[in-house]
């Protein structure tokens, strides 16, 4: 087949093995600059629409981060604790 280069494009995009490899990424390669402006022009357009929360919409949010991390901790607590049971105590 050969280096690629722009005058065999079509010898490329018609070999089997070659054609979807190739494809994705041209599409990657060419995207990713539109991409990170597009992004970019994104998070801009939310952060002007960002408004500060209120008091109480605070603490809703603080209390359930705490409840998730809560939960973690259970959960890795009792993985913990049937790990030793199984193994007899020997768990690191």
């Amino acid at each position: 087949m050969g280096k690629f280069n722009r005058n065999n494009f079509s010898k490329v995009i018609n070999a089997d093995v070659y054609s979807n490899v190739y494809i994705r990424f041209k599409v990657l390669s060419s995207g990713r600059l539109m991409g990170l402006r597009s992004f970019l022009s994104q998070c801009a357009r939310t952060l002007k629409l960002a408004v500060k929360p209120g008091k109480s919409e605070l603490w809703l949010s603080i209390k359930i981060c705490f409840i998730g991390l809560g939960a973690v901790g259970v959960i890795g607590f009792i993985i913990k604790m049937l790990a030793s049971a199984i193994t007899g105590g020997t768990a690191a």
